[in-house]
């Protein structure tokens, strides 16, 4: 289990400060790795793991064609940071206990927050540090009894690649 916070931290790495070398020895060889792009911002390098038929429905694709990755780490490309992080994977648990799977009412009452419902069911939290999205799925006219937390996506607020520009 490892704890994603909105102070920065993935573990022992933290957005807009670990580089790609830390991403690596603390996660492994990715299984598939793409440098992209997103609209007119910064060069990324993506690292994706659990890729592949297991990543399932809410993995995302790195690139057209190619597995989806259930967990990526977004490095820039220019300064090597590590700025952006998505898991759909129920082994990172946000820090109040919130983690993949979870029911929404649940994640709700952990957060203290309810759900937002503006380009997504979405709790939003946010510190000096970074921003914390928590995603949510399921029945859309009934979330709050059907749905379940989707994903966790924990952006850096000065090396963020900008590829979840809803998030």
């Amino acid at each position: 289990m490892v704890t994603v916070s909105v102070s920065g931290r993935i573990g022992p790495l933290r957005v807009d400060v670990s580089r790609r070398a830390a991403v690596v020895a603390f996660a492994g060889h990715p299984d598939t790795e793409q440098v992209g792009r997103a609209n007119d911002s910064e060069r990324f390098d993506a690292l994706g793991y659990d890729c592949g038929s297991g990543a399932g429905p809410q993995g995302i694709r790195l690139v057209k064609r190619q597995p989806r990755c259930r967990t990526v780490f977004f490095v820039e490309a220019r300064t090597g940071r590590l700025g952006l992080f998505y898991t759909a994977d129920a082994r990172y648990v946000e820090a109040h206990g919130v983690r993949v799977g979870m029911p929404t009412r649940a994640a709700e009452r952990l957060l203290g927050r309810r759900l937002h419902e503006g380009c997504g069911p979405n709790i939003f939290l946010r510190s000096s540090r970074a921003g914390l999205t928590i995603s949510f799925n399921g029945r859309t006219s009934n979330l709050e009894n059907g749905g379940h937390v989707a994903e966790l996506v924990l952006h850096g607020l000065q090396h963020d690649p900008g590829v979840f520009e809803c998030m």
